[in-house]
């Protein structure tokens, strides 16, 4: 096509090489100045710009879409609040655990009560305070996890009402993709929260064929928190 525009009929051999060739060997040719293919069909620059966003847009559209059918690793926790006599949060422990397993959570579908996700109890190290979310989101970026990963289910402090927990379930079945594999913290809350990730899980399995891989519960031991597997 460069050639097509730089050299006119009767074509001689030896002006299409140079046509083909001098303008790339220039040593005055500035490479900001060359023209695309798209340019000397009459497409401006500013359109090939939108044009190559775009593409890229869907090229990334296209990568997340194979992604999710291959199936995501998902870890189901609820959240427990931040004791400010340790210096880990006990949800911590799972996800660094699944880290030196390598399996890395795609997603984290966390309950948080209203207590974790309003109360600014949880005391930073420059004297300001934040609740406890707002600290596990930071505590994922320290270990590498984009923040978009984790999709907060938002819930009542009291979950013994069943109704409540049809709602939490219903909610969680809206966020899992059929072919996910699934791991379980049941590291917070009570023993009645921990019966209920396991009844999700179970309806995850039947109703979007979601198996799970690892039940983790982490306790605070020292400085760090300690995650079991069964």
């Amino acid at each position: 096509r460069y050639v097509e525009f730089t050299v006119q009929p009767p074509y001689a051999p030896k002006a299409l090489e140079c046509a083909a060739l001098h303008a790339l060997l220039d040593s005055e040719r500035n490479p900001a100045q060359d023209k695309t293919v798209a340019e000397f069909l009459g497409v401006s620059r500013a359109a090939v710009s939108q044009r190559r966003k775009t593409w890229q847009q869907k090229l990334v559209q296209m990568k997340t879409e194979q992604e999710d059918k291959m199936g995501r690793d998902v870890l189901l926790l609820y959240m427990s609040p931040k004791n400010q006599n340790y210096k880990t949060q006990t949800n911590e422990g799972a996800v660094r655990y699944l880290i030196k397993e390598k399996e890395t959570p795609d997603c984290i579908l966390a309950l948080c009560s209203e207590t974790v996700r309003k109360k600014a109890v949880v005391e930073m190290p420059d004297g300001s305070t934040c609740t406890t979310l707002e600290y596990f989101r930071d505590a994922l970026r320290r270990v590498g996890i984009p923040e978009e990963r984790l999709v907060v289910i938002e819930v009542p402090d009291s979950m013994d009402d069943e109704k409540k927990q049809f709602q939490a379930i219903s909610q969680l079945l809206e966020k899992i993709n059929e072919g996910d594999t699934l791991s379980i913290d049941l590291s917070g809350g009570m023993r009645d929260t921990a019966m209920l990730l396991v009844t999700a899980a179970r309806c995850m399995r039947n109703l979007r064929k979601v198996e799970t891989r690892r039940v983790i519960y982490a306790e605070l031991r020292g400085e760090e928190p300690v995650a079991h597997d069964r």
